[in-house]
């Protein structure tokens, strides 16, 4: 899996979340509604992981290429989690804050590297 930065998919994440801010229900029938929940870090990187962009770019208006480098960058951002605040810093108008228990998870996850905790 080669490694990918935001700016490999800036713009295509940049449409996904277009879309998601116009309309959440996008993934009603794939995931469970947005309706309800938050758009956060956490969500799109649930998504990415479940293979949504990927196997249904076409509700984003991307290709299934930049579906799969969006699922590549959550994938191999795990080892820092250094995308969580670099989203929140690109697309402020778009995600919500955190959980506190989604950032407990990675800064315990960055405090086992010796990385400096993450807070939004």
């Amino acid at each position: 899996m080669s490694y990918m930065t935001l700016s490999d998919v800036r713009e295509a994440l940049r449409r996904v979340l277009e879309v998601i801010k116009a309309d959440k229900s996008v993934f009603d029938d794939y995931y469970e509604s947005l309706f309800s929940r938050k758009v956060t870090v956490e969500t799109i990187e649930n998504l990415a992981g479940n293979h949504l962009f990927d196997n249904h770019p076409e509700r984003f208006g991307i290709t299934e290429q930049e579906g799969q480098r969006i699922r590549s960058y959550f994938q191999v951002g795990i080892n820092d989690y250094d995308f969580v605040s670099e989203l929140h810093k690109e697309f402020p108008d778009i995600f919500e804050p955190e959980s506190k228990k989604y950032l407990d998870r990675i800064n315990e996850n960055r405090k086992g590297k010796g990385l400096e905790p993450i807070s939004i």
